[in-house]
């Protein structure tokens, strides 16, 4: 759990499963995993990493890139 004691003014606690629970939660919701991957940033000094997911629900078809 990460703690902030004035976070715009406020406490704020923040807290988030691992990779694999998170995954787990997400196919058990019904969704297919198209793509997860952690990227970690420095915010003020300190590494984080951010679980980045692209899903579909179930039956519903993939995504294809879109023209730029």
């Amino acid at each position: 759990m990460s703690v902030d004691p004035n976070w715009l003014g406020v406490p704020m606690y923040w807290n988030s499963f691992d990779r694999a629970t998170s995954l787990r939660l997400l196919c058990e919701a019904g969704f297919v995993i198209q793509r997860a991957c952690e990227e970690t940033a420095d915010e003020d000094g300190v590494a984080v990493t951010f679980l980045w997911v692209l899903g579909r629900r179930e039956g519903e078809p993939r995504l294809s890139p879109s023209p730029v």
